[in-house]
């Protein structure tokens, strides 16, 4: 907030003067007895001197009702009383959301009740079945084909109705739209154009994003000049993405087959990219087969699917670009294996050489198991790198654990050249894996290697944007209380399940 002046009025504080440039000198118009020292950073924050603190815990008295809570005690401890809920649950509340209505009862009338049975239609959802946990397991009568079990309180609780698995989302979505404001479309109502054009106005001097400064919004002018090629449900990482591959493929835009959907579709090349935000394809929203099914599902249709996970695009954007040109084929540099030298080496500067190329294009950067490495080079230009390491739970098996080339270099041939060397240097067999949400495995049979099995989704952890691996939160390492499953510490942490695509497991034989 800045120019704060002498009179004004913020939140419950009238400025009575400035005592530096970033401090003023306030009055609380609650109670008109307090002053206060306030600092910018503050307004926003300190609505009030606690007046009104005081003013609500005078109405918590023993006795007292607050919807269905009756306050057991008046003895309050950090601003908490004890109290009994009318169907016989007790607890400790605060007394600001007793004061406020915000807590009027435990939740038990959105618990599984005598009012609900099976057979009963909520929406598009049929109850099949009623479990002592206030969890219900129900069908959905849209699309006759999804069963899950979801808590009872979604089906009753007017703010977390859920009444349908997302089949007829858009139907329900409208038809809300067109009871309240009359159009089935939200942005064709006078009431939403009159409040978009006043928050506009208060937050950027415009009317419409178009008008702000196209440095500033060059994704938002490209949407308003391509409507025919933008989702109106597209994110601003899809935005980003499709607008860096229209500079290849200007045709490329959304697809929506058999009810099935992709971010972008490149035609030319039966080719899906999908931008994954974390949290919306966290267990919480998404079955532990999503995006494995929806893989496969366009594979069916011959389109291969590619997917990237949201920190990837917001951290890892070089990588990721990298891994894209490659993938649409738009390397700008191509040479033959035949061409360049191939280094095996165990040497620290080898390996050094190798870390650097791979976190400079690769997504998931290097690996700390390495044990050798085969360098790439072209005119002593590092242009390539593989790196091999043992299996972590089989010391006898050796693994290629990552391989890349310098970004909008292609080497054809050379995965074939360094798969030969690496057998014959171990002088073993050689494993691999490739991920199935990244890649078809097309590169590895083509380099000679066998597929052995396509293996299940695996997952990862996540909380807001930071990612754990599975690893790292193993019960000895993170101290999981006895008798927690891993996956119950984890939600108590606030970490919630991301599930991918699997992976395919490949086999290199070593020929003597």
């Amino acid at each position: 907030m800045e120019n704060i002046t002498a009179g004004q009025i913020v939140d419950n504080w009238k400025v009575l003067r400035a005592m530096s440039p970033k401090s003023f000198l306030c009055q609380c118009l609650l109670c008109k007895k307090t002053t206060r020292r306030l600092y910018l950073s503050d307004f926003g924050l300190i609505l009030s001197c606690g007046c009104q603190n005081k003013k609500i815990r005078s109405q918590i008295k023993k006795g007292t009702i607050f919807g269905a809570w009756t306050v057991l005690s008046d003895n309050i401890e950090n601003q908490k009383a004890f109290c009994h809920c009318s169907c016989g649950e007790e607890a400790t509340i605060s007394y600001r959301l007793l004061a406020t209505g915000k807590s009027t009862s435990c939740g038990c009338k959105y618990k599984v009740s005598g009012d609900m049975f099976v057979g009963q239609v909520h929406g598009y959802w049929r109850v099949e079945e009623i479990l002592k946990d206030h969890n219900v397991i129900v069908f959905c009568t849209g699309c006759q084909q999804t069963t899950k079990t979801i808590p009872a309180y979604w089906l009753v609780r007017p703010k977390s109705k859920s009444l349908s698995c997302g089949c007829k989302a858009i139907e329900i979505h409208e038809a809300s739209i067109y009871e309240i404001y009359g159009v089935r479309n939200g942005s064709q109502s006078p009431i939403i154009k009159a409040k978009t054009k006043k928050t506009m106005i208060a937050k950027f001097g415009v009317e419409h994003m178009a008008q702000l400064p196209e440095n500033r919004n060059k994704l938002i002018n490209w949407c308003e000049n391509n409507p025919e090629k933008r989702s109106p449900s597209s994110s601003k990482p899809e935005l980003e993405i499709l607008t860096w591959i229209h500079q290849f493929f200007p045709n490329a835009k959304k697809l929506i087959k058999n009810r099935s959907e992709l971010d972008i579709y490149i035609s030319e090349l039966k080719l899906g990219i999908e931008h994954n935000g974390l949290y919306r394809h966290s267990e919480l929203f998404k079955p532990n087969d999503y995006h494995l099914k929806k893989t496969k599902h366009f594979k069916n249709l011959e389109i291969r699917t590619i997917h990237i996970w949201g920190h990837e695009w917001a951290y890892k954007r070089n990588q990721v670009k990298s891994f894209l040109l490659s993938a649409i084929g738009k390397n700008a540099n191509k040479i033959g294996a035949r061409k360049c030298k191939v280094i095996w080496s165990n040497s620290k500067e080898e390996i050094k050489k190798s870390h650097r190329l791979l976190n400079d294009t690769h997504i998931q950067g290097h690996t700390n198991s390495t044990k050798y490495v085969a360098n790439v080079y072209y005119n002593d230009e590092l242009l390539a790198t593989a790196t091999f390491g043992k299996h972590h739970r089989d010391s006898k098996t050796w693994v290629l654990s990552r391989f890349t080339t310098k970004t909008n270099y292609t080497i054809q041939g050379i995965l074939s050249k360094i798969s030969k060397l690496a057998s014959k240097e171990l002088q073993s067999d050689i494993i691999s894996w490739a991920d199935y949400r990244l890649s078809d495995g097309n590169g590895y049979e083509k380099a000679g290697w066998k597929l052995e099995e396509l293996l299940p989704s695996d997952y990862f952890y996540s909380k807001s944007s930071v990612v754990f691996s599975k690893q790292s939160r193993q019960k000895k390492l993170v101290g999981t209380p006895e008798g927690m499953t891993e996956h119950e510490h984890a939600l108590k942490d606030g970490l919630v399940r991301i599930y991918d695509c699997g992976k395919i497991r490949y086999k290199y034989e070593y020929r003597e």
